[in-house]
Order: structure tokens, then C-alpha cells, then sequence
């Protein structure tokens, strides 16, 4: 970190231009460093595509705000399997005993096969769950997080954030926990290959994503399959009451997801007066 800044007293952590930083370990940044990097930061899995166990880069920890100017690129090496996520429960379908669905974000266990409700899904936090009007039943598990995340940003306030990330679960997650995360500009570059391109959630009451301004951004899978993925996801961890995530505006995002079946550009679970401007949606 040099003693200059993007911002009056703020230092910048600089990776110089290099094809690529591979790396076996995870790197924190603490709040008041801006992040530029004009070579990658990849993660060296070992040719595994099992998910990690924590993000490749954290800026900030929960109850810290997090400004400055970050350019910031990060990749797999093996694209991740997405073993850490659970899609969510749909309706009408067919389970068996195993079968692993979230809905909203708790997660849920199949223990006996048949076909779910029309619409609704499992609720609550017991066991023995019905779902439909067959023998469908699940047991809840816990709140539903993923854990293989390129970048995640603690309580952005005020900045500016430009980021290319490929091949993780989450390409980008941006938390609000303890302080808000709010007013800052993202500026997507590409996101290639990952389950969840942009994640803005929230863990608790305290904090929320909200007035965040997203500018363009290429999200696209560059090979088919039945996984389900998404260009953005606006959602929380837990029971945070109805402060819910708000107020971020989409300027001209393009999604290219490789599927009319399993890929969706936006994914809204717990959001409210979002916009979205001239969306390119790409057979999805």
C-alpha cells in the first residue's frame, strides 16, 4: 500500500500490470484501502472446481463503511461446480427424498418424495413440512449462503467500484451488515461463468444496500447445461424484518446466460423500488 490515495489520507493497495497473481490464499482488505489492479488476482484451485471456503478478496469487515475508487479483477482458475448453492423450491415439481431447495433464504431437505404445491413452498423452521397436497415433506436446515465469492464488500459508502470477475459461485457481493451500504457507483465489466454475477444482501436490521447506481456490464455463461444462473440477485441472510434492500437503479445491463430454460438475468428475493433501464436480455 502506497502512501497515496484515491482519496485525502486514503492508500491504495496496487497490483502493477502482470498477466496474473495466482494466489492459495485468501487476501482482507481493510476499510480506507482502495484496491487497483491492473493484472488479475487468480485463484490456483489445483485444477478442482470445489467451491472455496471463504472469498478470494474481502474489502472491509461488518460495521465499516468502505469508500475510494477500486479496480478490481478476479478469476478461478476451474470454474466452481456451485456445490455451496441451493437453487430455489419451485412449483409443481417432482422431489425425492435428498433433494436440496431454499426458499427464500432458509434451506430445506426433502424426506419424503412427491410433487410440490402450486405455488407457496415450505415455510417455517420445523420439521415435517408439508408441501402440497401429496406426501411431499421437508425438514429445515438453516439459512442458505454461499461461500465461493470473488470479491465481497463490507458497507460501500460513497464509492466507486469497477470489477471483472469469472467462474465463481458469486461474482461480486456487496453486504450490508451493522451499516448500510449506500451511494456508491458500480461499474461492471465482464462476469463470466458464475452462478450469481452481482449480489447486493444484507445479514441483520442494521444495515441494507440501497441508492447504489449500476452502469452496463456483460454477464454471460460461455456454455450451456441445466444449471440455473443469474446476472444480478438482490436478496438477504437471515431475518432482517422489512428494511429490505432498496432503491438501486441498472443502467444498460446486458445478460447472456446461455439458456431460455436456465438463465435468468435478475433475480429479486428480497428488493423494493429497484429500477432496471434498457436491460439486453439475450435469450435467456
Amino acid at each position: 500500500a502506497t502512501a497515496a490515495g484515491s482519496a485525502p489520507g486514503q492508500a491504495i493497495l496496487y497490483f502493477p500490470p502482470s498477466s496474473d497473481y495466482w494466489t492459495t490464499q485468501a487476501i482482507t482488505v481493510p476499510a480506507g484501502v482502495s484496491v487497483r489492479m491492473d493484472g488479475a488476482l487468480v485463484w490456483n484451485d489445483g485444477g478442482s472446481a470445489a467451491p472455496m471456503a471463504a472469498p478470494l478478496m474481502t474489502i472491509g469487515t461488518a460495521g465499516n463503511n468502505v469508500g475510494g475508487i477500486h479496480l478490481i479483477s478476479v478469476e478461478r482458475r476451474t470454474k466452481c461446480n456451485f456445490s455451496d448453492s441451493v437453487d430455489g423450491w419451485l412449483p409443481a415439481t417432482a422431489y425425492v427424498i435428498g433433494n436440496v431447495v431454499k426458499n427464500g433464504f432458509r434451506r430445506y431437505i426433502c424426506t419424503t418424495g412427491g410433487t410440490s404445491a402450486n405455488s407457496g413452498g415450505p415455510t417455517g423452521t420445523g420439521t415435517g413440512i408439508a408441501d402440497g397436497s401429496g406426501t411431499l415433506v421437508w425438514n429445515y436446515q438453516g439459512v442458505t449462503t454461499e461461500t465461493d465469492i470473488g470479491v465481497k464488500i463490507f458497507g460501500a459508502s460513497g464509492g466507486s467500484f469497477t470489477i471483472f470477475s469469472k467462474n465463481f459461485t458469486v461474482g461480486a457481493q456487496f453486504m450490508g451488515d451493522a451499516v448500510t451500504s449506500a451511494y456508491s457507483d458500480v461499474y461492471p465489466m465482464t462476469f463470466q461463468n458464475c452462478k450469481y454475477g452481482i449480489d447486493f444482501t444484507k445479514v441483520n436490521t442494521g444495515g441494507a444496500c440501497n441508492e447504489f447506481k449500476v452502469y452496463g456490464g456483460r454477464f454471460y455463461f460461455d456454455n450451456g447445461g441445466t444449471t440455473r444462473r443469474y446476472g444480478i440477485r438482490i436478496t438477504q441472510q437471515g431475518e432482517c424484518g422489512t428494511d429490505y434492500n432498496n432503491n438501486i437503479t441498472f443502467y444498460s445491463p446486458s445478460f447472456e446466460l446461455a439458456s431460455s430454460t436456465y438463465g435468468f438475468g435478475m433475480l429479486f428475493e428480497y428488493g423494493a423500488l429497484c429500477t432496471v433501464n434498457n436491460c439486453r436480455n439475450e435469450g435467456n
